[in-house]
């Protein structure tokens, strides 16, 4: 389902099963609300670019892919959704955009389909086993496609659980990554969730001129087995990081790793 340049779009109440490719794409569009609309199979669940005021509200997407993806958002709130994803549950960027009382799930009920011929796609063919449990909490997207895009910032997610993912965390901006590029993520936060079972909590690579703002706040965060070792948080070019009234589980020797070259 794709909407271009549109206003005032509501999608409402249907299931959509084993789509070829993204259930749904909106690109450039504002005021839009999406309600009890549930995604099983296929790639991405709910892909918006470049579009305002988007409301999506108790959702399920389960998907092979990102459950939530696109940049350039503005004014985008996501609550009340289960975010069940082989890969990122949210895949985003934007500004002023809040993620509240959504529930990620790893592994994933579908596997990635990354490596499958076009035919099998088409078909839609399930994966399997092997791919379902490479799912990511937060990843950061951006890219060239929508020109110049405003400054990404104030991304919240507020009262949210992340049950297991392999890594929380990830923004790559490192110069390598197709789909992290443009402008880095300014600022993040993380308030009242938690974090349960996480093999990484995060490795980032922030803007060199822009760097990063990361906030949990309120939050409870616990390692999976054999994962006890490992840095809380480890990074480059940050401006901030800033962990107020945060419960850590589970860590051998919890540090945050500041990266250089």
């Amino acid at each position: 389902i794709r909407f271009t340049g549109c206003t005032n779009v509501t999608l409402k109440g249907y299931s959509v099963r084993d789509s070829a490719n993204w259930a749904h794409a909106l690109f450039r569009c504002a005021n839009v609300k999406v309600d009890h609309v549930r995604v099983y199979g296929g790639h991405d669940g709910f892909d918006a670019h470049a579009s305002s005021n988007v409301v999506v509200s108790a959702c399920e997407f389960h998907v092979g892919d990102d459950a939530i993806a696109g940049f350039g958002n503005e004014c985008m709130t996501v609550r009340d959704t289960i975010l069940d994803s082989a890969c990122s549950a949210a895949r985003f960027g934007g500004r002023n955009c809040l993620f509240e009382r959504c529930r990620t799930v790893c592994p994933g009920s579908f596997g990635h389909r990354w490596k499958l011929s076009a035919e099998d796609k088409r078909r839609a063919v399930n994966h399997g086993e092997t791919l379902r449990h490479s799912g990511f909490g937060f990843t950061y997207y951006c890219d060239f496609r929508w020109g110049d895009v405003a400054r990404p910032e104030n991304i919240v997610f507020r009262d949210c659980t992340f049950d297991h993912p392999s890594r929380f965390f990830t923004f790559n901006f490192d110069g390598r990554s197709q789909w992290c590029c443009n402008r880095p993520l300014a600022s993040i936060a993380f308030e009242n969730c938690e974090i349960l079972g996480v093999q990484t909590l995060g490795r980032f690579y922030g803007g060199e001129e822009d760097p990063l703002s990361f906030t949990l706040k309120n939050c409870r965060v616990t390692a999976a087995p054999g994962k006890q070792a490992q840095p809380v948080l480890s990074g480059y070019n940050f401006r901030k990081i800033r962990f107020e009234n945060v419960s850590l589980e589970g860590f051998a020797d919890p540090c945050v790793e500041k990266r250089s070259e």
